[in-house]
């Protein structure tokens, strides 16, 4: 362009067009140069500042994680700009009872298999056992769970929290309740022991009666009458007791 423009301006040299030709120039050059860089700098900032890749390499690297293995799960896959290549970040889900041997050995050979790719700069790729909703890397969010957590401990603590006068009637309320425990079970100990020493089935009142029936056996007189098979003793109250010869 500047050497057509200065090759035009020779031609009309000696001419009146000759004073104004050559600035013209320089700023139709200038111009051009702006604008066209312009336009590379923002593409090369887009780059720069990791803008996401088209939606066609997206899915090529997902169908690759998808079919990688069969007992590891694509999760979450990003891929920006990395320089004029791209960079791709893989989260892949695991089973939980697998060793970090075996994790470590397949994530390591996704990993190669990713970064084969033409387009590819580097691959990272992370394992865990569970799929999360949250990502990891947004920190207003972490910020906002630990927020809440704090919150719910602030209010646990208040909730159990009490001043030195609640703390003194709470001992006393619960000496009197123990007072009142030891009164009722004093009271049910006593009420036990009387109805049993009422009760006609007491070890008690049997021996007593057993005694009185000795004594009376032996106060009672025995009438001895002859029979042809021996003497009959009866008591007073009409018993009887046949004594063999």
């Amino acid at each position: 362009m500047g050497a057509l423009l200065g090759m035009r301006a020779a031609c009309l040299n000696g001419e009146k067009m000759d004073r104004w030709m050559d600035p013209l120039g320089a700023i139709l050059m200038s111009i051009y140069i702006a604008i066209s860089w312009v336009f590379i700098a923002k593409e090369q900032v887009e780059m720069l500042v990791g803008k996401s890749a088209p939606p066609e390499l997206v899915e090529e690297l997902r169908n690759i994680a998808d079919n990688f293995h069969r007992q590891m799960r694509l999760d979450i896959i990003r891929v920006y700009h990395f320089g004029t290549r791209f960079l791709v970040e893989i989260e892949m889900v695991l089973p939980k009872d697998k060793t970090v041997k075996w994790a470590h050995d397949r994530s390591l050979k996704l990993q190669k298999l990713l970064e084969q790719h033409e387009d590819v700069e580097r691959a990272y790729v992370h394992c865990d056992w569970k799929e999360r909703q949250e990502d990891e890397h947004d920190w207003e969010y972490i910020r906002q769970k630990f927020q809440e957590k704090v919150r719910k401990l602030r209010q646990i603590h208040q909730n159990y929290q009490m001043t030195e006068e609640e703390i003194n009637m709470k001992i006393s309320l619960d000496a009197k309740v123990r007072e009142q425990n030891q009164k009722n079970q004093a009271l049910s100990e006593h009420s036990l022991a009387t109805v049993n020493s009422q009760s006609p089935y007491s070890p008690r009142n049997h021996d007593e009666k057993q005694e009185k029936c000795n004594h009376s056996n032996e106060k009672t007189p025995l009438i001895q009458i002859q029979s042809p098979s021996g003497t009959i003793s009866s008591p007073v109250n009409g018993s009887y007791n046949s004594l063999g010869n």
